[in-house]
């Protein structure tokens, strides 16, 4: 089941840099499944909340690294 995580986590970012988008690109839907993870945990779904959250938490670290990269090209 991790290795699904890892496949995420490599299309997540192969989809920014081909599509040469910014941060929100993966802020934004890590965001949206945080708080649709937070809704299926409310309604007691922990197994699929927890398999949400992991994505959301994917979705933040990448978003973040990429948020650090853009910074310090403008530092540049």
């Amino acid at each position: 089941m991790e290795f699904v995580y890892l496949v995420i986590f490599i299309l997540w970012i192969a989809g920014i840099i081909y599509f040469k988008k910014n941060s929100n690109y993966a802020l934004i839907p890590a965001f949206c499944l945080f708080m649709i993870s937070a809704f299926f945990t409310v309604l007691n779904f922990g197994d699929t909340s927890e398999v949400i959250m992991r994505v959301s938490f994917i979705g933040w670290i990448i978003g973040v690294v990429i948020s650090l990269i853009e910074y310090k090209k403008l530092k540049v």
